[in-house]
């Protein structure tokens, strides 16, 4: 099966998920389908789906934000043999 890309409600990209994830959260209102493939469908008794390519959740998600870790100027120094990376001069 092909992956299907899930955006926030915001419209940013959140991941990539199966054709069958997002067809579950499609059927139970989770997500609205923003792309789909035209071509092929998939079909119940009651309903036909077409293909989602792109899918959009209708509720927004808060996505932790990464912590970044601050390096220590004597770190990056010691790292670099106390060598300018600008101009190549040796620091003592």
């Amino acid at each position: 099966m092909s992956q299907v890309l899930v955006l926030n409600a915001s419209y940013e990209p959140l991941n990539v998920t199966s054709v069958k994830r997002a067809v579950v959260l499609v059927l139970k209102d989770k997500a609205e389908p923003i792309e789909v493939l035209a071509q092929r469908k998939f079909r119940s008794e009651r309903r036909s789906i077409p293909y989602p390519l792109v899918i959009r959740l209708v509720k927004y998600v808060r996505v932790p934000r990464t912590v970044r870790l601050r390096i220590p100027k004597k770190a990056v120094l010691a790292r670099d043999s106390y060598r300018c990376q600008y101009c190549g001069r040796e620091n003592d």
